[in-house]
């Protein structure tokens, strides 16, 4: 039945062969990667399309600028933010362009099904890891959760397990059908590819394939002389009946192997001019576009943004070598985009993240220059700043604390000598709190040991709903950082330090206490709290009742950064330099240090040493 459905839908190339490709195999997580890769170029397809009307017919936002600003390396959240921008945009035109996509707008809206595949995936997304996200209303509302299943059931991090994958494969095929079912992708388009373009005295003809289904079908036709003279040989194009045409290039093309056609929808950037192009099943062809071309894939709304990164980029030397990056180097610090929103949309539901990896893996890097910024950059859009307070530990980690506080308020000399006694005060009764800890553990192992502890919670000031694992004094400075408006974000780097390099093991229990506190009361505070640690140093945490609850909530491994992404820790740092990189040498690096431990610093440090050896090679990377 399902097969019979898919056929009569004649869905635009190459989305039924990618569907078709998913479930020739018979391993049934090979399935579900499949089937993953086809919803995403279902997506694809459908914001293309979107987009294209909007270009056809004038629409523009500053919200649609946004979006276009990402559209280099987009994941498959920014295609739902594009369909979504776009679709509120063509609701309220009535050109043919966009009446012609009213039924994928009206569809978007319709209530969720209380039964069959959407349903059914609603329920697969419900049943993730996790706290959850609101329960989708409208079909709309579950293609915004789309990206938080992708992110988590692709994970290799997640204790999902391959049942869950396996089981969820049902959902996906009969939901991705369901959805196309009741949103055409192209609305009441067709799908063509223009080949050869002919004039005569008599008439004007052009040849047309139509890019449905699993094949292409040429024919040929007249057409009236307006219509004619908008079309291009070998583009694409969304095509009504009787001469309404809309380009899609670059949006979507086509690739030409000897007699065959590969059509393909936009992906991303390798490096400009040149971008990517994906196909059914994951397969890629790339294409070097125009710069018109390029700049339309923006709708020429990048070029004051890429003016404003290209200067950022060059205020800074393109790679670091073994130092971390810090905020200041966001402009050039590229290869773990996907995971960044995901981290970001995590932080922004729970107040806190503990990411946790390999030594070398890039976990000090990725929060300062890349989830800290992104915050910064969603703060900003909604008309508030952040006011980050970053903390290395070492080996007295309490005055480290105490500077990086004393750092973060300003204000009159009178308001400062405030703000210091405060921090103080909460800095000397969590000292108290662990030492006092410290007492009831040497006499636990007698028959008092819980009478001593509720004797030590009240001599120390916690409440008795707290314990002194989860120290809430750090949670209340927080609170009056927020109280002026900002919102503040602690940043504790490589927190196992307190645990292991702490000079007085009670000031680590101290600190590690109030970092715990923090995280446990940050929503309730307005705060952000993001720390990391070594994955091979856990154990010397997990130990601390506070810590363990934290990581157990709110985890995050960081893996390594994928090979094909590698390429842009490479390439895209060097843009607006006017060095050029020899070809293929990327892909040459990447397969040298891939399988290597600690790949991601090792990486570095040849990117360092060749820029800084670059002029021995004539100005190129060789």
């Amino acid at each position: 039945m399902l097969d019979v459905r898919l056929a009569r839908l004649g869905l635009p190339l190459p989305l039924e062969p990618a569907i078709g490709r998913a479930l020739m195999h018979r391993d049934r997580g090979a399935q579900h990667e499949g089937l993953v890769l086809a919803w995403e170029l279902a997506v694809r397809i459908l914001a293309g399309s979107l987009w294209a009307v909007c270009r056809d017919v004038g629409a523009t936002s500053p919200a649609l600028d946004a979006v276009a600003a990402k559209l280099d390396r987009p994941s498959l959240g920014h295609w739902v933010e594009l369909a979504r921008t776009c679709a509120t945009l063509l609701r309220e035109r009535t050109e043919p362009a966009a009446l012609a996509v009213r039924a994928t707008l009206d569809g978007l809206q319709q209530p969720l099904p209380q039964d069959g595949g959407l349903r059914a995936l609603s329920l697969r997304i419900a049943a993730l890891p996790g706290d959850g996200a609101t329960k989708p209303r409208r079909i709309q509302e579950l293609l915004d959760q789309l990206p938080r299943y992708r992110n988590d059931a692709q994970s290799t991090h997640k204790d999902l397990g391959p049942t869950f994958r396996e089981d969820s494969v049902p959902a996906l095929l009969e939901g991705l059908i369901d959805f196309c079912e009741r949103v055409p992708l192209i609305g009441s388009f067709s799908l063509v590819l223009v080949g050869r373009l002919e004039r005569s005295a008599a008439a004007r003809s052009a040849e047309f394939a139509r890019l449905h289904g699993t094949f292409l079908t040429w024919t040929t036709r007249d057409l009236a002389e307006p219509t004619w003279q908008k079309l291009l040989s070998s583009r694409p194009y969304l095509f009504l009946e009787p001469d309404l045409v809309v380009p899609l290039f670059p949006m979507c093309a086509a690739s030409a192997s000897g007699s065959e056609w590969h059509v393909g929808w936009y992906a991303r950037q390798v490096h400009k001019p040149t971008v990517v192009y994906q196909g059914a099943g994951g397969q890629e062809f790339q294409l070097a576009l125009a710069p018109d071309d390029l700049a339309s894939l923006a709708r020429g709304a990048r070029t004051a943004v890429d003016d404003v990164a290209s200067a950022e980029i060059l205020r800074h030397d393109p790679y670091r070598g073994l130092l971390a990056y810090e905020e200041e180097h966001a402009a050039i610090f590229f290869g773990r985009e996907e995971e960044t929103e995901a981290a970001v949309a995590r932080v922004e539901e729970r107040s806190a993240v503990f990411v946790y990896g390999a030594s070398g893996s890039g976990k000090s890097s990725w929060l300062r220059a890349g989830i800290v910024p992104a915050l910064r950059a969603r703060a900003a859009l909604a008309g508030k700043t952040l006011r980050t307070i970053t903390v290395l530990p070492g080996d007295r980690p309490l005055a480290s604390l105490r500077r990086a506080l004393m750092a973060a308020r300003g204000g009159s000399p009178e308001d400062a000598a405030r703000w210091a006694r405060a921090v103080d005060e909460a800095l000397a009764g969590a000292t108290r709190a662990a030492k006092s800890t410290g007492a009831d553990r040497a006499q636990t192992n007698g028959a008092s040991g819980t009478q001593v502890h509720g004797a030590s919670a009240a001599a120390t000031g916690h409440s008795p709903n707290t314990t002194p694992d989860d120290d809430p004094a750090l949670a209340h400075l927080l609170r009056g950082l927020a109280a002026g408006g900002d919102r503040p974000v602690l940043l504790v780097d490589q927190i196992e330090e307190a645990a292991l390099a702490a000079t007085d093991p009670e000031e680590g229990r101290a600190f590690l206490a109030l970092v715990a506190g923090a995280a446990r009361s940050a929503a309730d505070v307005g705060a952000f709290v993001l720390v990391s640690a070594r994955a091979d140093l856990l154990p010397a945490l997990i130990e601390h009742a506070g810590l363990r609850r934290f990581l157990q909530d709110d985890g995050l491994p960081i893996g390594s950064i994928p090979p094909e992404r590698l390429t842009r820790v490479i390439v895209d740092p060097l843009h607006g330099r006017k060095v050029g990189i020899e070809p293929g040498l990327a892909e040459t690096i990447v397969a040298d240090v891939a399988s290597e431990p600690g790949s991601l610093a090792l990486l570095s440090q040849v990117l360092t040493t060749l820029w800084t050896e670059r002029e021995r090679f004539g100005g190129a990377s060789t």
